[in-house]
């Protein structure tokens, strides 16, 4: 894996992350390594989605920013 691919170690907020872009880039960040902080208005939504995540120390926050 390319060095500037590897996301170990690191922690990550994306907005949006229950649906489209937002979803896709937290699923890619969290293949990387990355710990994931995902944000979404539907909290039962982000936690369902992040309990689906590969890796460990992902978080759901439910916001509307």
């Amino acid at each position: 894996m390319s060095e500037s691919l590897n996301f170990a170690g690191r922690r990550i907020l994306v907005t949006g992350a229950s649906r489209g872009i937002g979803r896709e880039t937290a699923c890619l960040l969290a293949e990387r390594g990355a710990a994931v902080v995902a944000v979404a208005r539907d909290a039962d939504g982000v936690k369902r989605f992040v309990a689906g995540l590969p890796g460990y120390g992902h978080r759901p926050l439910a916001l509307d920013v």
